[in-house]
């Protein structure tokens, strides 16, 4: 007698992506947000901060020291992963975050507040640089642009939602409870993730490079502190001069010790590749796009055009939102057509976006400068996410933990360099970048001088395009080395 057959349990057809799956996915991108909007939410703080613990001076370093940390931990974050594997990195940096986070809150003095916020920094920057990692190994490469572009749409929002959730938090109840609202939401990612990531990476067990790593470090601080101070200091100061040279002498240290150590904190074999390196040269190019719109226009509106400071940032919210509406059609056309396109298009928008911004006045119609950013942040979002699959898909997978944390590293020196390069045209002429006074020919000069620095950015784009049509075209379904995305 036969007996009786269960149905087969339907299969998923190429590129779907199981209920368990997207949760996992879900969890991941909430972890990576949270480290995300650390970055964006408590510059709006910093006065009130500063009057709770008495300061009078070095508040800045609040901000300073966390992304000087976030950068620095950025090259190590790959060998971390390398080691441990990408769940258990991703997790341990989401608990340090939600640990760190409560001592910020707790912090009694300044001291002990700088030295909690690089314990943050530290955190969220292996949080970032894994957690991408993490969105890409686990979705199907058919669907890799739709799905990392849905995640990028929040990220999107990000900058502009950070600092408004900030002022809120800082107006309605206190500096500390900013800090302490992240510990609860990086305890249940933790419990979610714990089940739902998978427990696997795509390197290899390597030992550390301790002497690659404190010259990285070392000139990484260096560098990044230069260019926070490039205003203060001016660029043809002699402090300036050296430290940047220091820097870059131990950098060159640094690549000479990884091209002889079998065992680099950064393997050379990265740049073999073509469309890696160049990638690296327009992940440069959009994050000097980015810090220009989301430093300098809310600088100059109120600076020239006298707007109060959330006035001022809302002139970025009409491009966050176009952005993050952008994102997943741009990840549609991605799987589709590849990333090239968008990837030139998008630094193309950004140039002309951003030259548009040299030819505005004090008279020009605000309707008509906010047109212009939004373009830039459309642009942004045409770069950012093809930018990102081609510069992971274009190495082997045993590299995929070092190329993450090299395109965030670049990213945030690129946009320090850039922030300080456009900074100093500003402020060699006019002598601040916020208090101008109400002279209308100091205002004007102001102006001008605005002008200026976005005439630098748009230079830099311009090469940026240029690099860009060297890029191959690929789309994600092209990556034939599998992640573990079909479970």
């Amino acid at each position: 007698m036969k007996l009786p057959r269960w149905p087969a349990r339907p299969r998923r057809e190429a590129g779907q992506v199981s209920d368990r799956r997207r949760l996992s996915l879900a969890v991941v991108l909430a972890g990576t947000l949270v480290g995300f909007l650390d970055t964006t939410t408590v510059n709006v703080a910093l006065p009130s901060i500063a009057s709770s613990l008495g300061i009078d001076t070095g508040i800045e370093w609040v901000v300073t020291a966390h992304l000087l940390a976030l950068g620095v931990t950025q090259a190590p974050t790959g060998w971390l992963a390398d080691r441990w594997g990408l769940r258990p990195v991703f997790l341990r940096a989401l608990g340090g975050f939600g640990v760190f986070a409560v001592l910020s809150a707790a912090s009694p003095n300044l001291v002990a507040l700088v030295l909690a916020r690089v314990g943050q920094g530290v955190c969220s920057g292996a949080a970032l640089s894994v957690g991408t990692l993490l969105l890409y190994e686990m979705t199907p490469p058919e669907t890799r642009g739709r799905v990392i572009g849905y995640a990028g749409g929040l990220f999107m929002i990000a900058p502009a939602l950070g600092p408004l959730l900030s002022g809120w938090i800082v107006t309605s109840a206190s500096w500390r409870w900013l800090f302490l609202g992240f510990a609860p939401v990086c305890g249940l990612v933790i419990m979610a993730g714990a089940r739902l990531v998978p427990h696997q990476s795509p390197g290899e067990r390597r030992p550390i490079d301790l002497p690659g790593t404190l010259l990285l470090t070392v000139s990484l601080v260096g560098f990044l502190t230069a260019c926070s101070y490039a205003t203060d200091w001016g660029l043809s100061s002699t402090v300036f001069i050296a430290t940047i040279v220091t820097s870059v002498l131990v950098a060159v240290a640094f690549w000479l010790r990884a091209v002889r150590t079998p065992h680099p904190l950064i393997d050379p074999k990265l740049y073999s590749s073509r469309d890696f390196s160049l990638c690296m040269a327009v992940v440069g190019t959009l994050a000097l796009s980015q810090f220009a719109r989301q430093v300098f226009i809310p600088l100059e509106m109120q600076a020239v055009r006298g707007l109060s400071p959330v006035s001022a940032g809302a002139v970025l919210t009409p491009s966050a939102l176009l952005a993050a509406a952008a994102m997943p059609l741009v990840g549609r056309f991605t799987d589709r057509f590849g990333a090239k396109p968008p990837i030139v298009a998008g630094l193309l928008l950004a140039a002309i976006s951003t030259g548009l911004l040299t030819t505005t006045t004090r008279s020009t119609p605000m309707w008509l400068v906010v047109a212009y950013v939004a373009g830039s942040g459309v642009a942004a979002s045409m770069v950012a996410m093809p930018a990102t699959l081609l510069s992971l898909s274009s190495v082997v997978r045993r590299l995929r933990t070092q190329a993450s944390a090299v395109r965030n590293l670049t990213g945030r020196v690129s946009g320090a360099l850039g922030t300080a390069v456009i900074a100093t045209v500003i402020v060699s002429d006019v002598g601040s970048l916020t208090e101008l006074g109400t002279e209308p020919g100091l205002l004007a000069r102001a102006q001008s001088a605005y002008n200026r620095g976005f005439a630098v950015a748009t230079v830099i784009m311009l090469a940026g395009v240029v690099v860009s049509l060297g890029l191959r075209n690929r789309r994600p379904s092209d990556d034939d080395e599998m992640g573990w995305h079909d479970g």
